[in-house]
């Protein structure tokens, strides 16, 4: 049985810029190319009318893992954070063998299903670079700032052990019920601009 979501709607109108456009259809692009993998989100259509631009994916009623932390304030269950992990992991590790690099893994882009599984989401900033893990990409400053790993604080080159990097960030907040670091966004760009 699929469940499916209300589709996801992204007004037309701010898609105003060829640049968005094109991220919007990269990222569906993108998306629909992944063979099909219980980590990661399952997209099943997407179309467009006069107003919206929409995307149909699987149906993940429990939110997302930045929502359900809220009830969870000081961490989770050794054992179901266990359970966490090894989807988010294995939902990594599909998309490395794909050559994808996700860049902006975090609580709010990982999804829970009807059997409380994880699902990876949300790849508007993922990437394909190749499948070695040592492949760098040139520095575009991305992802979010309790997340982003130490190569790309610093404006370094990037491969995929950058989403090792945010993994161990969700890993220690679900544990914890804190990201490791917490540091103001604006302190952020500050110091690199």
């Amino acid at each position: 049985m699929k469940y499916l979501s209300l589709p996801y709607q992204i007004p037309l109108a701010t898609l105003n810029t060829n640049t968005r456009r094109k991220r919007i259809s990269r990222e569906v692009s993108l998306h629909e190319s992944f063979p099909p993998h219980p980590s990661l989100l399952k997209l099943y259509s997407y179309f467009k009318d006069s107003k919206r631009f929409y995307i149909v994916t699987e149906l993940c009623p429990y939110g997302n893992l930045h929502q359900y932390m809220r009830r969870h304030p000081n961490g989770l269950p050794e054992d179901q954070v266990r359970g966490l992990m090894l989807d988010i992991t294995e939902g990594i590790q599909q998309l490395h063998s794909q050559g994808v690099i996700h860049r902006d893994l975090k609580l709010s882009n990982i999804l829970l299903d009807h059997d409380m599984r994880a699902k990876i989401a949300d790849f508007g900033l993922a990437r394909i670079i190749n499948d070695d893990s040592s492949a760098k990409e040139p520095f575009t400053f991305c992802g979010t700032p309790n997340y982003i790993s130490p190569e790309i604080l610093a404006q370094d080159s990037y491969g995929l052990s950058s989403d090792i990097w945010s993994l161990g960030c969700v890993f220690l907040t679900l544990l914890t019920g804190k990201p490791p670091f917490s540091v103001p966004f604006p302190l952020i760009l500050s110091t690199f601009y």
